[in-house]
Formats: C-alpha cells, structure tokens, sequence
C-alpha cells in the first residue's frame, strides 16, 4: 500500500465518518458504545403513507407519519443506518486487501482528521482503543 493509497483510503473513511457524526448528532443518536451503534443499524423505522400506521418485518419499530418533517428524519435515519453500513464494509475490504495494520493507520488517521474539525472521539460511532484491544 502506497502513502497515496493510505491517504486516500483515510479520506474516504473520515468523509463518511464526518457524514455519520452529522447525521447521530441532528438524530440525537447516540453511537458511542457497540450496543449504540448495533441499535442505530438494526432498528429502523418505517415510512408509513397517508397517516396510516406502519410496520416492516426488517424493523423493531412503527409509528406514525403525519408530517414533512417526520418524512424527512425517517430519510435521515435511513442515510444513517446506511452509511453506517457501508462504512463497516469498507472497513473490512480495507482489512483484506491492506491488513489490520495499514487499517488501523487509516482509521487513526479520519479519526484524528475528524477531532480536528471539532468532533468528540467516537462521535461517528468508532472507539478506536476498544476496536484494537479485541482478541
């Protein structure tokens, strides 16, 4: 892996991480534990038309939409389960293709990219220390 290569694997993740930091804190979503971010991927709710009261199998939630603005959070919430998603993907392919440590060079680096821009360490729902300290 290439310092060009390194770079711009750490761009990605940190732009996502930025996006999924965004998302929690606008959501009053919590992601600092794994419970937190399991909860935030694995309980989605669901858009239900004309007021009606809507339930889906994927989901552990309903409720009932009756406005723009509860369209609009329940879009938020979606882009955040999915990005949440799609950053854990990235993750491993990186594990695969770079190694643990190359990976773990990335995330330091979006980590630190993303306290410099004023976001709390594990605002975008990693821990760092807990993630590496695993058998």
């Amino acid at each position: 892996m290439t310092l060009n290569d390194q770079q711009s694997s750490a761009h990605t993740i940190e732009e996502l991480s930025c996006r999924i930091a965004r998302l929690a804190i606008a959501l009053d979503v919590p992601l600092s534990t794994d419970a937190e971010v399991a909860h935030a991927i694995n309980h989605c709710k669901f858009v239900a038309a004309n007021e009606q009261l809507g339930h889906n199998a994927d989901c552990h939630e309903t409720f009932l939409i009756n406005s723009t603005a509860d369209r609009r959070q329940l879009h938020l919430h979606a882009e955040l389960r999915a990005l949440l998603t799609m950053r854990y993907n990235i993750e491993s392919h990186y594990v695969e293709e770079f190694g643990v440590i190359a990976t773990r060079q990335i995330l330091i680096e979006a980590q630190t990219q993303l306290e410099r821009e004023g976001f709390q360490q594990g605002a975008a729902g990693i821990d760092l220390d807990q993630l590496f300290s695993r058998n």
